[in-house]
C-alpha cells in the first residue's frame, strides 16, 4: 500500500481460487488534506481532516471505560486428559490378555503341524 506514492505498509496474501479474505490497513496520514492511496493498482483519494467526529470520541471514551481486565476462563480438563496414560496402559494389558492366548493357540497348532504331534 502506498500513501502519496510512498510505501506505507506491505502485506503478502496467498489465496486459493474462490477464497475471500477481509484485509484492513490502518495508517496515520502525516497531515490534513487530500491523500492518494494505492493498493495493488487500485487508486483512491481520501480526505483527512484533523477533527474527529463527536460520535467517534464518545464511542472511544465508552470503550475505554468498559475495557476491564478479566482472566480467560479455561474450563477444567476432562477426566480422560487426567487419566490418559493409565487408560492407555490398561487398554494395552487388556489387548495382551485377549491376543496372548490366541497367539499361544496358533503357535501350538503350528508346532503340532510341524512335528505331527
Amino acid at each position: 500500500m502506498t500513501l502519496n506514492g510512498v510505501a506505507a505498509e506491505e502485506m503478502d496474501i496467498v489465496l486459493s481460487p474462490g477464497d475471500h479474505v477481509y484485509v484492513s490497513f490502518i495508517i496515520t496520514a502525516p497531515e490534513e488534506g487530500a491523500h492518494e492511496v494505492e493498493i495493488n493498482g487500485l487508486i483512491e483519494t481520501i480526505n483527512v481532516s484533523g477533527v474527529a467526529p463527536a460520535a467517534t470520541l464518545i464511542q472511544a471514551e465508552a470503550m475505554t471505560e468498559q475495557d476491564r481486565f478479566s482472566p480467560i476462563d479455561i474450563g477444567a480438563p476432562s477426566l480422560l486428559s487426567k487419566w490418559k496414560y493409565p487408560v492407555y496402559a490398561a487398554g494395552g494389558i487388556i489387548v495382551l490378555l485377549l491376543v496372548g492366548p490366541a497367539i499361544g493357540a496358533l503357535r501350538r497348532r503350528m508346532l503340532r503341524y510341524r512335528y505331527d504331534l
